[in-house]
């Protein structure tokens, strides 16, 4: 197989066991974990076979430059690392409702880069700092927006949906998807965040459409991976990759719309049982099939191939270091 399309499978099932193992998801967290460890030390080893001659002045590396005060700063990590998991825990327990979900094992996974930072040997510096910076940018686009939103609506449970969230979930899913299934001639009917539709049997049934359910974790999980590879791979910025980024997140957004619809016809034509299962067994396998697409997409244009690996094609040289 193609180098690149190891690694973009690699990198593909790397993040969706994170995904399953820190973001509310109908399958259990141990399963992620597990596809996190086997892809992610796949992935390790592939990163080894970067091409030779690549600068590691990226991006990424000229920022933690800059975070780090070339360094000085590094012995600090720790101290910050712990302050922001002391900092969830206590407002866990006297703002939220105290339970642990997948926010706040976000925010702790991200407080154990802080304090792991400076003891990571330099030969694994350009992992060290993908790690960092995509954990750190996972809980800065969607923990920390989606947190503070809900504070200053009044949610407190991240896997549902509060009355300030209804309409955003409305404009952005249920109406797209009620219009989907109806040009595809489905009866349906969306209200708030809320989609009636009518059975094979002419039952009329109706599904609540959460926040967990809404996409938004499979956007940002994507935007945060595309970024961090971005800045630790590239030593500038073109619009090339602004383009294939603002590709990434629409086409993570109608991937998830195609996902709802596949589930909804499962129980249209088979039931509310089917439709439960097909939302706990199928939905995340049909998205990452889908966003792999794109991927591809980047490692075709954006990855080269290391030294010694044949290439039937040439590479384009714009993106490349």
């Amino acid at each position: 197989m193609d180098y690149r399309w190891k690694l973009m499978l690699a990198i593909l099932l790397t993040f969706e066991g994170i995904s399953i193992s820190l973001l509310a998801n109908k399958v259990p967290w141990y399963f992620g974990l597990l596809i996190t460890i086997v892809a992610g030390g796949y992935l390790a080893t592939l990163l080894q076979e970067r091409p030779e001659g690549l600068t590691v002045h990226s991006i990424g590396s000229h920022l933690m430059e800059r975070l780090t005060n070339d360094g000085r700063l590094t012995r600090w990590f720790p101290v910050i690392g712990l302050t922001i998991a002391v900092a969830d825990i206590v407002a866990n327990a006297l703002v939220f409702d105290g339970r642990f979900g997948g926010y706040d094992w976000t925010v702790l996974a991200a407080a154990a880069t802080w304090v792991g930072y400076g003891y990571i040997p330099p030969a694994y510096s350009h992992e060290r700092d993908f790690a960092f910076l995509f954990i750190n940018l996972l809980v800065m686009v969607l923990v920390v927006p989606l947190v503070g939103y809900n504070i200053i609506t009044g949610g407190t449970d991240e896997g549902t949906t509060n009355l300030g969230e209804h309409g955003l979930v409305e404009i952005l899913l249920t109406n797209p998807l009620k219009n989907i299934l109806s040009l595809m001639g489905y009866e349906a009917l969306s209200v708030g965040n809320t989609l009636h539709f009518r059975l094979e049997n002419g039952n009329l049934v109706y599904v609540s459409i959460a926040q967990g359910c809404s996409g938004i974790y499979s956007v940002a999980v994507f935007v945060a991976a595309f970024v961090a590879f971005v800045a630790t791979e590239y030593n500038r910025l073109d619009r090339n990759v602004a383009a294939l980024l603002l590709l990434g997140i629409l086409t993570a957004y109608f991937a998830n719309l195609f996902r709802m619809a596949f589930i909804v016809i499962v129980g249209h034509y088979h039931g509310m049982e089917a439709l439960e299962w097909a939302h706990a067994n199928t939905g995340w396998l049909i998205f990452m099939f889908w966003v792999g697409i794109f991927w591809s997409v980047i490692f075709r244009f954006l990855v080269p191939l290391p030294t010694g690996v044949r290439s039937k094609r040439r590479e384009p040289e714009n993106g490349r270091i």
